[in-house]
C-alpha cells in the first residue's frame, strides 16, 4: 500500500514539484503539502489510502452522479470488487479536480485546481495577506460584523456552486479557508449533483446551517437565517435562484430557531464555547 510519503517522493522524482515547502495540513482524506511547482509556491492535495481515511461512507454522495457508463465498470463498482474499488477511488479523486474546476469558472472562489498526478492533485496556494497559507476558518475570531459580511459572502459562494448544479457537502468553519481574497471554500470530493441526486436538499440545508451556527457564535443575530438553505433550495428548483438571499428567514426558523438569538447560543439553544474550535 502505498503512502502519503511514497506519493510526495514520486513527484519530486518526476520532476512534477521541485521542492516541499512544509505540511498545511492533515485531515480525515488527505494531507495538503505546500511545495515549489515551476518555480511557484502551490498547495498539493495527496489522497491517503482508503484504509487509512475516516470518510469512507460516500454511497449518499454519489447518488445520481453518471459519470461511469460502461456497464461492467459500474457491477464491478456496486459489488466492490478490488477492480471496482480502484475505479470508486479514481472517480472519488478525479471529482474533486473537475469540481474544482467547475466552481472556478462560476466564480466560486476555491482554489483553482492545475492538475492530478497519480494520488495528488495541485492546485493553487491559498495565502493570507502576509503570504503565508491561509488559516481555516475555524481557527479564527470575527468582529460581530466581520461575522455578517463573511454570512453575506459564503451564501453568494454557496449559491454560484449551485448555479452550476453543485452542492459541496461537507461544507464547515473546518474547509473555509481565509484568504487574501475572502473566504475560499476547499475539500470537494464528495460535491452533490444537485440536479440527480435525491438528497440534494438535506446537504444544502446541513451545509449551510454548518456555516451560520459557526458565526453565529461571533454575531447572534445571523442565527436567524440558519434555516436559509431550504429557502435557497426551492429558489434552485423554481428557476428563481438570482432572487435568493442570505438574510431569508424560513417557517424553519419560527418552530426551531427562535431560541438561538439568545447571545452565545446556538440554533437549537445550546452554549457554545468561548471560541473557536481547533479540528
Amino acid at each position: 500500500m502505498r503512502t502519503v510519503q511514497d506519493c510526495i517522493n514520486q513527484l519530486l522524482d518526476d520532476g512534477i514539484i521541485e521542492e516541499v515547502l512544509g505540511r498545511i495540513m492533515s485531515g480525515k482524506e488527505a494531507e495538503v503539502f505546500a511545495a515549489l511547482y515551476r518555480g511557484h509556491p502551490c498547495a498539493v492535495k495527496v489522497f491517503k489510502p482508503r484504509n487509512q481515511r475516516n470518510f469512507k461512507n460516500n454511497a449518499q454522495y454519489l447518488e445520481g452522479r453518471n459519470q461511469i457508463r460502461d456497464t461492467r465498470t459500474k457491477r464491478a463498482m456496486e459489488k466492490g470488487s478490488s477492480f471496482g474499488r480502484a475505479q470508486s477511488e479514481s472517480s472519488w479523486k478525479d471529482m474533486e479536480h473537475d469540481s474544482l474546476q467547475l466552481a472556478s469558472v462560476a466564480g466560486v472562489r476555491v482554489p483553482k485546481p492545475i492538475f492530478m498526478y497519480e494520488e495528488a492533485l495541485l492546485m493553487d496556494l491559498v495565502v493570507d495577506a502576509e503570504g503565508m497559507p491561509a488559516p481555516r476558518m475555524s481557527d479564527c475570531q470575527f468582529t460581530a460584523e466581520e461575522a455578517m459580511t463573511l454570512h453575506v459572502d459564503l451564501f453568494e459562494q454557496v449559491k454560484r456552486l449551485l448555479g452550476v448544479h453543485r452542492i459541496h457537502g461537507d461544507l464547515s468553519a473546518f474547509n473555509i479557508l481565509m484568504g487574501v481574497e475572502g473566504p475560499t471554500i476547499i475539500d470537494m470530493p464528495q460535491v452533490i449533483d444537485a440536479a440527480a441526486n435525491p438528497q440534494a436538499e438535506t446537504f444544502l440545508v446541513r451545509d449551510w446551517k454548518n456555516v451560520v451556527d459557526y458565526l453565529g457564535r461571533f454575531a447572534p443575530s445571523i442565527n436567524r437565517y440558519a434555516f436559509a438553505g431550504k429557502a435557497l433550495y426551492r429558489h434552485y428548483k423554481s428557476g428563481t435562484l438570482e432572487q435568493a438571499l442570505a438574510t431569508e428567514i424560513t417557517e424553519d426558523y419560527h418552530r426551531h430557531g427562535k431560541r438561538s438569538e439568545r447571545v452565545g447560543q446556538g440554533p437549537e439553544g445550546v452554549p457554545h464555547p468561548g471560541g473557536p474550535q481547533r479540528n
